[in-house]
């Protein structure tokens, strides 16, 4: 690592402010002992850090003395760009598969003395929480569509100081509980047949409201500065940005841009792809639609696969456990998708090196181990066994995580592009977020074991056959998604629960001390 360090303002030891310092000089006033230089405060920096051995830290930061920073990050599952004021109010960061997140917590403005254009090959989605939403075209504005819904919750109105025209070029339906037309000098009516009450009106669909979702937001606590607030915006967005501490931040890097059109596939490697095969063969418990209507639905994709068929992989993978989101047991592991330990530690939730002590000993009881606090990492607000089994939003969202991490890693080993066949990469993504890539590479290769896992999550040794349960249920999962679940179904809700506790005073106190002892800083002298 090298680095650059500018002196830094400095504190004098008359205790004078720079303005203190400019009048007294203006008026010959100043003594010299006034201006002793007994300490600075700190300056800018730019900071090329190569990583550590496990590639963590790889990055090159300019950051100033009052602390607006740019950051490019190298690290491979974080790769980033990221530039922020110093307050935290405003900020932008570019990540790896093409996602832009910006955030202000005053305004966003744009102009432009010609054009403004947009367009996404998908949703665009607007939403205002608290206020309105106004748009206003001096001359002439158009919309064209498909099909145009308009909904009002309270009222619909509509005025023209001159004309209102409605045409259709089949039929034109009006229906409601009462009615009235009044009209001022005349009411003309004309129609092959008119009927008066001689039959039954036809009947009027209902326009559909647009599904809502709650993400995190961040708000200011007295003592205790900007603390992430679980689902506190109620949107129709896929992802809101807000004041730091972003409870998303980098996450935006986990969902894969295909730079190939859609339709275009990228065949596996013919061993691959005959494992893939074979666990097709997989009798296994399968999820229904009533299943799928019961799981909250993703709000995030898996690369390529959207969070629609994300939420059948999250329900397949429950279904496959049996187990209630509040219970914990050897045979099936942590809630109710048996996370295990490697999981937990892998998600953040347990504190390194604790997987490492259940695989030492394989009778340790699982209960027992994760109900001490000492264990758990904290990560959103969860300090202990009984606060994640009795979260299962933050369940939920933690196997969409561990998918997103399960595909990075298939990625990295080589063994799929991300562009392969949905079917098929949800079915290896299920297999390498549970038992790891290094276990869908023994299964690929045709071994009968593939490892060893925590006692408590499935077996003490994972079998090709394990393997091939988790395959088959994310290929199936997919599939029922893709021909049997209709896109009404296919909704959204609660959103990422986000992160806590990540400016508490202890918590930042923690954090400058292990940054202090790290061999990386250079020794503070006093």
């Amino acid at each position: 690592m090298f680095g650059i360090n500018t002196a830094g303002r400095p504190i004098y030891s008359g205790g004078l402010t720079d303005a203190q310092l400019t009048q007294k000089l203006n008026s010959s006033t100043l003594q010299a002992n006034e201006t002793n230089v007994i300490a600075r405060k700190g300056g800018h920096s730019i900071v090329m850090d190569d990583g550590d051995q496990s590639n963590e830290d790889n990055l090159l930061r300019i950051r100033t003395s009052a602390g607006h920073q740019i950051m490019m990050n190298d690290t491979p599952d974080g790769q980033t760009i990221h530039i922020m004021h110093a307050n935290g109010q405003s900020w932008w960061e570019l990540g790896k598969e093409g996602t832009i997140d910006m955030y202000a917590s005053n305004s966003v403005n744009i102009r432009s003395s010609g054009e403004i254009n947009m367009n996404a090959d998908r949703n665009i989605n607007i939403s205002s929480e608290l206020g309105s939403i106004n748009m206003f075209a001096k001359n002439a504005m158009s919309l064209e569509t498909g099909s145009l819904n308009l909904t009002g919750t309270n009222s619909l109105l509509a005025y023209s100081k001159s004309m209102i025209g409605l045409k259709s070029d089949s039929a034109l339906m009006l229906k409601s509980n009462t009615g009235s037309w009044g009209a001022g000098s005349g009411l003309v009516l004309e129609a092959g047949c008119i009927k008066l009450n001689s039959g039954a009106a036809g009947d009027v669909p209902k326009a559909q409201e647009i599904p809502k979702k709650r993400l995190p937001d961040t708000k200011f606590v007295v003592n205790q500065g900007w603390v992430p607030e679980p689902a506190a915006i109620e949107t129709i967005v896929t992802r809101a940005p807000t004041h730091e501490p972003y409870a998303e931040r980098g996450t935006g890097v986990n969902t894969s841009t295909s730079l190939v059109g859609s339709a275009e596939e990228v065949p596996l490697d013919p061993k691959t792809e005959e494992a893939v095969k074979k666990a097709e063969t997989t009798e296994i418990s399968k999820i229904d639609k009533g299943d799928y209507e019961k799981q909250n639905s993703a709000t995030t994709g898996v690369g390529k696969i959207p969070p629609e068929k994300v939420t059948g992989m999250v329900a397949q993978s429950s279904k496959l456990v049996e187990q209630k989101a509040n219970e914990i047991s050897n045979k099936n592991g942590v809630g109710k998708f048996g996370f295990g330990a490697v999981e937990l530690e892998t998600a953040g939730f347990l504190k390194p090196g604790t997987a490492d002590f259940f695989l030492k000993d394989a009778t340790a009881d699982i209960s027992t181990v994760l109900g001490s606090a000492s264990v758990w990492s904290g990560n959103q607000g969860i300090n202990g066994v009984s606060d994640f089994l009795n979260n299962e939003s933050i369940q939920d969202i933690t196997k969409t995580d561990l998918f997103n991490k399960g595909l990075t890693s298939l990625q990295n080993a080589g063994i799929v592009t991300g562009l392969e066949n949905e079917a098929s990469l949800a079915g290896l993504v299920s297999g390498a977020s549970k038992f790891g890539v290094d276990a869908v590479k023994k299964w690929t290769q045709g071994a009968g074991v593939l490892g060893e896992t925590l006692a408590g999550s499935f077996s003490a040794k994972i079998t090709s056959g394990d393997m091939d349960a988790l395959v088959r249920g994310g290929q199936y999962a997919v599939s029922l998604t893709q021909e049997k679940i209709s896109d009404a179904v296919q909704g959204f809700s609660t959103g990422t629960v986000g992160v806590t506790g990540t400016t508490i005073r202890t918590t930042i106190d923690s954090a400058v001390q292990s940054g202090i002892a790290s061999k990386k800083v250079n020794g503070i002298s006093t």
